[in-house]
């Protein structure tokens, strides 16, 4: 009996071709959405959560002493950890690292180039983290202070295999703390870091010997611990555990699980790596494509069963029961479903590569795979067989011989009607459109903001060891006609900057402010293009004079009435020489903050303007003449457009992944209004004639139509444009600078909900009012 189902469901199946396509379809890609988030989602989640003990593992926070961060920061004193441990009985251990930049690697034979991420840490580092050893042990591998362990995309890439234990390998430093010098390390141990996600981002992990005066601090807690009576004796004990804002500052534990998730110092050097807000928005995004899915599978079944009425009556008659005979369609959906997922999980399979690189995340495919999304897949998939059981038993029920007669389902069949699941349908898109004709606007926005200063200069990178020659560089380029300007800077405006709190008296108070420091020389402001609302720039040979120019916001926090001229209150050395409007050194999320430029002839940096007309010639100009000066290093560069957009790459990000679900929401809509208007207009065949008879014309007949479809769009958007209204305003609140939200992007976001469904519509609403009312009133 079985198998007699399936041949009869496969038949129907393969007979109406049209709906069979629209509900696969449909359901390929809500299974997939669901399939590829809910690993995301997974995997997302589940950061930091791997490692043992991990819920007695936190980081160690403490006020910013710059007061940037109400959260903290996590720069610790060195000796604050082992002081804790000393004292309180609830810290079991504590692990410490710093951060250093490795610019070259050597392998003896080969130079490897690239920004190197190295931790240099306590041997306790892999008894708190236990990240996959594919080659050595984490028990030995920092016993020894001449070895490193490295990650498998770097083993590959310098090796060109994991299994390198016992090579050696030659780090040249450039960091701040280790200064310019090489060391060669024995490799003990390959790690898998980037198989689960975590806030840890390295490439190289050393052995820390000398406890440094600055470090980055994790606690792990006896298992009866308290984190909250602890930070409590942290703040009790302020005077024995100095912070680096003094006596006054206080520690405070994050918790291991939150750090990852952890965006409240945007754009600080310890953020987190995710937005927790961003992951709950692809989950309910992906539920909303499978919801409108899930209801073109239900209302084209119910279509496909309201066709095959006679057959369930006839059915009955010969004895069977409504359920037995619905198995038929039970069947239909079981087949529909089951090939819906296969093709869902090769889709799902295809995109993975895209999907990784769109949300900056790394999912393996062995994930996809693993028992306890096999389970969530399963689970979706029999859920959605058990409704369709029930769906269709309720219809089978409603069928009798009379209904039979009349050729109908009642209304209360126990179907939503159709026009109310489209109205939902053009509301999950119409809140898509709305919210992506957002995202690209402020993407837009960012992408042309006047930001204070020329987008198109390009920064040339200098390696360490040859940051002394930059004025050589400079004067060298600076032969070539294509060549407008180029100076020697510290870093553009948009590179990391040096913050400096200064204090003055004012009367009986005693005011302190910070303010962003820039280096240049006499061309820094020129070659910007900034803006001089008052004095004048710098000049050769004034690097000895302790003259600054300062910004607009500066100006006005210290509420300097002509400052030009005048000492930079804090420094009496200093003279401000010149005011320039407010330029952005971070992302639009914050605000233009107090920022001061000096004067300096030496740097790590050039910028470089080119001709635009000889553009072209001037890059290759360039690059010839970077190969005569440092042949052994490769030219590092970029422009400081490309600079400012990828400080905003996780927003562009953003735009991207919901172009694309409002894109697939819209399809899988519109294939589903497609059949729908197909079915419908045949069955209204014989009343479009009757009103043909009584005088309506081809045009009345078409407005009828497509105003009855019309209308479930309008209610539709007008639904969506409340919590349309509230995310995007929700969103946009992360920028200091933003789009203003008009009403001209609802109506755009509505009337592109309305044109295309009208257009899927359209053509058969067409036909059918121009059929001869002779063919119509025959029509069975």
């Amino acid at each position: 009996m079985i198998f007699y189902n399936l041949k009869i469901a496969l038949r129907s199946i393969l007979r109406r071709k049209l709906n069979t396509f629209i509900i696969v379809f449909s359901l390929t890609v809500g299974l997939a959405g669901i399939t590829i988030i809910s690993a995301f989602v997974y995997y997302e989640l589940s950061a930091d959560s791997y490692h043992p003990h991990s819920d007695r593992i936190y980081r160690l926070l403490t006020d910013d002493p710059f007061k940037r961060f109400e959260s903290g920061i996590s720069v610790i004193r060195g000796r604050t950890p082992p002081k804790m441990k000393e004292i309180y009985p609830e810290v079991e251990d504590y692990c410490m690292f710093r951060t250093e930049n490795v610019p070259r690697i050597n392998t003896g034979t080969e130079a490897f180039f690239g920004e190197f991420e190295v931790y240099e840490a306590t041997p306790s580092f892999f008894e708190f983290f236990s990240f996959p050893f594919i080659d050595g042990s984490p028990e030995y591998a920092l016993d020894d202070p001449g070895t490193v362990v490295i990650t498998n995309d770097l083993a590959m890439r310098v090796f060109g295999s994991t299994q390198v234990a016992g090579r050696d390998i030659e780090l040249e430093y450039a960091g701040f703390m280790s200064g310019d010098t090489s060391i060669t390390y024995i490799v003990s141990g390959v790690v898998g870091r980037e198989i689960y996600a975590s806030h840890l981002n390295f490439d190289i992990i050393t052995r820390m010997d000398d406890i440094p005066h600055q470090l980055t601090a994790y606690l792990k807690l006896t298992g009866d611990a308290d984190p909250v009576l602890l930070e409590q004796k942290f703040s009790d004990n302020r005077k024995e555990l100095v912070s680096l804002a003094g006596e006054d500052g206080i520690h405070y534990l994050q918790p291991l699980q939150e750090i990852y998730f952890d965006t409240t110092r945007k754009g600080g050097f310890d953020s987190g790596r995710r937005d927790k807000t961003f992951v709950y928005v692809f989950f309910i995004s992906a539920i909303l494509i499978l919801s409108i899915a899930t209801f073109n599978f239900f209302n084209l079944l119910r279509s496909n069963f309201a066709e095959r009425t006679r057959e369930m009556v006839m059915r009955q008659i010969h004895g069977s029961s409504p359920g037995q005979a619905a198995h038929v369609f039970v069947a239909e959906a079981f087949i529909l479903l089951v090939v819906s997922f296969y093709l869902a999980v090769n889709v799902v399979r295809f995109l993975l590569p895209w999907f990784n690189s769109v949300t900056a995340s790394n999912i393996p495919l062995e994930l996809l795979f693993s028992w306890e999304l096999s389970l969530i897949y399963i689970s979706i998939v029999a859920l959605l067989i058990l409704i369709s059981w029930w769906f269709l038993s309720r219809l089978a029920g409603s069928a009798t011989s009379v209904r039979y007669i009349w050729n109908t389902l009642p209304v209360k069949s126990g179907a939503p009607h159709m026009k109310w699941v489209t109205v939902i349908q053009f509301f999950v898109s119409s809140l898509l459109i709305i919210l992506s004709a957002v995202v690209i606007l402020q993407v837009n926005y960012i992408k042309t903001r006047d930001i204070g200063f020329s987008r198109d200069i390009v920064e040339i990178k200098m390696p360490r060891p040859l940051r002394e020659r930059a004025v050589t560089l400079r004067d060298e380029l600076l032969k070539n006609p294509s060549v407008n300007m180029a100076s020697v800077t510290t870093g553009s405006p948009l590179n990391p900057m040096w913050i400096i709190q200064y204090q003055y008296e004012t009367g009986n108070d005693t005011v302190s402010y910070e303010v962003n420091i820039f280096n240049g020389d006499h061309q820094y402001g020129n070659i910007l293009d900034m803006n001089l609302l008052e004095g004048r720039f710098f000049r050769i040979g004034e690097a000895g004079e302790n003259r600054c120019v300062v910004n607009l916001s500066l100006v006005r926090k210290l509420e300097l009435d002509d400052p030009v001229g005048r000492f930079l209150p804090g420094d009496s050395a200093r003279t401000i020489i010149g005011v320039v409007d407010d330029f952005h050194f971070a992302s639009l999320e914050e605000r233009v903050s107090p920022a001061l430029i000096v004067y300096s002839e030496s740097g790590s940096n050039i910028l470089v303007e080119f001709d635009e007309r000889r553009y072209a010639e001037g890059m290759e100009f360039m690059r010839r003449t970077w190969e005569n000066f440092a042949e052994e290093y490769p030219l590092h560069y970029e422009s400081l457009d490309e600079r400012f957009e990828s400080m905003h790459r996780e927003f562009t990000r953003q735009m991207e992944i919901i172009l694309f679900f409002a894109f697939i929401s819209v399809v899988i809509t519109l294939s589903g209004l497609y059949a729908y208007t197909s079915n419908s207009v045949k069955k209204r065949t014989r009343e479009t004639g009757i009103r043909k008879v009584f005088g309506a014309t081809a045009g009345n007949i078409l407005s009828m139509m497509i105003w009855d479809y019309s209308r479930s769009v309008i209610v539709g958007f007008i639904v969506a444009s409340v919590p349309a209204f509230y995310l995007a305003r929700s969103w946009l609140g992360n920028f200091a600078y933003s789009i203003d939200l008009t009403l001209e992007i609802f109506l755009a976001g509505g009337a592109i909900s309305l044109v295309v469904a009208l257009a899927t519509v359209m053509w058969q609403s067409l036909s059918a009012a121009r059929k001869n009312p002779a063919d119509s009133l025959r029509h069975e």
